[in-house]
């Protein structure tokens, strides 16, 4: 049975536990698809993940992809720093805890918010370099997208990898020395930006469907994953 593999953050993740043989995974566009078409899912994404997991990953597991499986790509915001276990999301005014990477092996080796923070001030006080970060994040998604997509491409021949950002792909393109016009990263879909556009053409609360942990609604909000998958499919 060919297999379709999941790489990214929470777009890419089911909105509960990665088997997706849980009932309460059923709406989820990723589970339809693989029930629709036979699929076998691979889910090697994690919520709240950062670029460099998503490129770990794909360098942990490119060599078990085969031919007539699917790969799906999310790119998620570059403004997310791995942390040990924890992942932080730099915001304007500093940092943020988003909660554990991975679940942990030994409980007593986690990292207390109450500790992570404090390293989070000093790690602010020795001067992060915001503009060095992005400038990171930007070759690291080049990297994947013009290395390891091709590699995958040649060597493992898979039916399809579909590649696309969560947010906008200009986040990508903060840094002072990246323009937009000038960068060299693809123009793929956006996936945030296609919640919004549905969300206001149908007059719905896009607060209410990103609510959800898979960001793409559900029956009691509004649910737009059978509607994602349609398009999925049209990208096929």
């Amino acid at each position: 049975m060919s297999k379709v593999w999941f790489f990214g953050d929470s777009f890419a993740h089911p909105p509960y536990i990665k088997d997706l043989s849980e009932d309460k995974n059923n709406y989820w566009w990723g589970t339809k698809l693989c029930n629709k078409h036979n699929l076998t899912p691979r889910v090697m994404s994690e919520p709240g993940s950062t670029l460099t997991y998503t490129q770990e990953q794909l360098l942990r597991f490119k060599n078990l992809i085969n031919e007539e499986d699917l790969v799906f790509i999310f790119y998620t915001t570059p403004y997310r720093i791995d942390f040990g276990k924890k992942v932080v999301s730099i915001i304007s005014n500093g940092m943020t805890s988003t909660g554990k990477l991975m679940p942990s092996i030994d409980p007593a080796h986690e990292i207390s918010d109450e500790r992570l923070n404090k390293i989070l001030n000093m790690y602010i006080a020795l001067g992060l370099d915001l503009e060095r970060h992005l400038n990171q994040q930007y070759a690291t998604v080049n990297y994947i997208q013009h290395v390891l997509v091709p590699d995958i491409i040649e060597k493992r021949k898979p039916k399809a990898i579909l590649e696309f950002y969560s947010f906008r792909r200009t986040q990508l393109c903060h840094s002072n020395i990246i323009h937009p016009d000038e960068s060299l990263l693809k123009i793929l879909p956006e996936a945030m930006e296609w919640i919004k556009i549905n969300c206001k053409k149908d007059d719905i609360d896009v607060k209410e469907i990103f609510s959800d942990p898979s960001h793409f609604g559900n029956p009691k909000v509004g649910d737009y994953n059978e509607k994602y998958l349609e398009y999925i499919e049209s990208l096929l």
